[in-house]
């Protein structure tokens, strides 16, 4: 994936940029993860908080923040927050990384913890973020079995898909995050 990345991949970041940015001030802070925590556990009430808080924080850092710590009070600009995950997507162990974030995730949306993400828990965990119709056509595309319910491996696919994909702009994996922004 190396060179610079496509219209269609900067437009996937800024679209997730701007549902991350839950306060809409045009920065990622540690305001935004707080929110997104009260979001995860109100869609899935069994998540620990605290184990939640300590793997959002990893995320932050190694994703969106590329590996550096940063002061209390840091805010990450759409800007930055694209061109660390444009730099993360390129390094060699990039699956390796996202696997345990993904597995994470994964568990999150295993409401019933049956090893497999039904559509309807997919849709009550996603819906605070974005619309039905997006979800429904995400997590059938991602659904490449049909059957109903999202695999682990599956939903690693939608995943490493979603971040490396650059050009396939009729995917449903690549509105996983809403319409996307210009």
């Amino acid at each position: 994936m190396a060179g610079s990345p496509s219209k269609l991949w900067c437009r996937k970041m800024n679209t997730y940029f701007s549902n991350m940015d839950m306060d809409r001030d045009g920065f990622l802070t540690e305001k935004d993860l707080d929110k997104r925590l009260e979001l995860s556990k109100a869609a899935n009430p069994t998540l620990d908080a605290e184990t939640e808080r300590k793997h959002i924080q990893k995320v932050w850092l190694v994703m969106y923040n590329n590996g550096k710590e940063q002061p209390e009070g840091y805010k990450l600009s759409e800007k930055e927050f694209a061109d660390n995950l444009w730099s993360v997507v390129n390094r060699p162990n990039f699956k390796e990384m996202l696997e345990p974030m993904t597995e994470r995730l994964f568990n999150n949306f295993d409401l019933e913890k049956k090893g497999r993400v039904t559509k309807e828990n997919f849709l009550k965990v996603t819906g605070e973020i974005i619309s039905e119709e997006i979800a429904s056509a995400a997590f059938d595309s991602a659904d490449v079995e049909k059957s109903g319910n999202l695999t682990m491996k599956q939903m690693f696919d939608a995943m490493v898909f979603f971040y490396t994909n650059q050009d396939d702009e009729g995917n449903p994996l690549n509105h996983i995050m809403g319409p996307l922004v210009d």
